[in-house]
């Protein structure tokens, strides 16, 4: 889900002001003191469920493949 959330609200601008915020108010605030699935979701707008983590994770392969295929292009 890491990934997720990297392409979802950093990959085109990392240092964008308004992820960095929400971010640190959904997710890093609550310390421990709420479960890590329900901080993900939260934050995502959406469960964590074998669907998404799936997604997720061909989305990082497709977005790498894309990657790999711009390199060798040049």
């Amino acid at each position: 889900m890491a990934s997720t959330i990297w392409q979802k609200y950093f990959l085109a601008d990392p240092f964008n002001r308004d992820s960095g915020l929400k971010y640190r108010n959904e997710c890093l605030a609550h310390g421990g003191g709420k479960p890590s699935h329900r901080l993900v979701s939260d934050f995502l707008g959406s469960d964590v469920n074998p669907e998404n983590l799936s997604e997720a994770l061909l989305a990082e392969v497709d977005a790498k493949c894309d990657e790999l295929k711009f390199v060798s292009e040049r």
